[in-house]
């Protein structure tokens, strides 16, 4: 739609801020955060929320502070379940900072007739107007 927009950008002037928070900015912003929460699990998303409150109390932040204490804690787990190049910060930057539609795309493997793993491989699909090219 014309009105799409990413969710994270540079702002100049107060009502640019103002006109930013709308429908689409809690409804992507709360994706976000549940589909970070699921990539990344209780424990892991416990941790970075604690260490972003115990490192940050009592100053200003911005949202790299808060992402970079989430994938802080990402990475000490060790986990490699999204695969060994999986760059969590770059995806929190295609989530935040472009518009548009994502696209889900079913990976399957077939072993005999039977199907032995279904992956699903999200893509940038559809970009709105106003995106940042990756």
């Amino acid at each position: 739609m014309s009105s799409t927009h990413p969710i994270c950008c540079t702002i100049v002037a107060t009502d640019q801020a103002e006109s930013l928070f709308d429908g689409i900015s809690y409804g992507k912003g709360s994706a976000w955060l549940k589909q970070f929460f699921n990539i990344i699990g209780f424990e892991t998303m416990s941790e970075g929320l604690h260490l972003y409150f115990e490192r940050y109390q009592w100053t200003n932040t911005t949202l790299p502070d808060f992402v970079s204490c989430l994938v802080e804690a990402y990475e000490r787990k060790g986990d490699t379940s999204l695969g060994e190049n999986f760059d969590l910060t770059q995806w929190c930057e295609t989530w935040l900072k472009t518009s548009g539609v994502n696209t889900l795309e079913p990976i399957l493997e077939i072993e005999n007739g039977q199907l032995r793993s279904l992956k699903i491989k999200q893509g940038l699909g559809v970009r709105g107007k106003n995106c940042l090219r990756l």
